[in-house]
């Protein structure tokens, strides 16, 4: 879990500009690059991911879109689905990797009233075990960046403001009743 959130963490620093969470500036300073300048943004609120369960073995990774999701959520200010669930593990450059227990993880879903599921793209011969009235119930969204899960997962997609005043509402958005992700708790506060 600590390497999904370190690396979600990682991909949110490189792309501070793509997500609205800085304007990019008119002059840049000459050395520093997208990762320095999202590290002086997040370093100026102390954040703590809390995972009630976290102490379940587990198989392998497979939270790391869901993490970038919440924390994404949670940095801009925009809410996440309460209709999707998502699965998927993070790779540094933002790929969306695959995961194990696909079909658990949308029987899940379904017993849950959960009707759209994203997935990483080359989990995509999995979901032919999920039982058929199953696999018709749900929407499953394939992805294989990060980008296409924030796309479909956030309910204000991220190109619909480009104002770059997303900074401004971080704090406000560690006090709303958090982005819609279990079984995570996230919040940021500023130092």
């Amino acid at each position: 879990m600590k390497e999904s959130i370190v690396t979600g963490l990682s991909w949110i620093r490189s792309n501070i500009y793509k997500l609205g969470l800085m304007k990019q500036p008119v002059v840049k300073v000459v050395n520093e690059t997208n990762e320095e300048m999202g590290h002086k943004l997040l370093n100026r609120h102390d954040l703590h991911v809390h995972f009630p369960a976290a102490a379940i073995p587990k198989d392998g990774p497979s939270a790391g879109v869901t993490i970038t999701v919440a924390l994404v959520s949670l940095f801009t200010g925009r809410r996440v689905k309460t209709d999707f669930a998502m699965t998927g593990e993070l790779s540094l450059q933002g790929l969306v990797m695959p995961v194990g227990g696909i079909k658990e993880k949308c029987m899940a879903a379904h017993r849950n009233k959960i009707r759209n599921v994203i997935l990483p793209q080359k989990n995509r011969e999995d979901t032919l075990e999920i039982p058929e009235d199953v696999r018709e119930e749900l929407t499953i969204h394939f992805v294989e960046k990060i980008e296409e899960a924030l796309l479909l997962a956030l309910e204000i997609p991220l190109e619909a403001d480009d104002s770059g005043s997303a900074a401004r509402r971080c704090l406000a958005a560690s006090r709303r009743p958090g982005p819609a992700v279990t079984p995570a708790v996230v919040s940021a506060v500023p130092h």
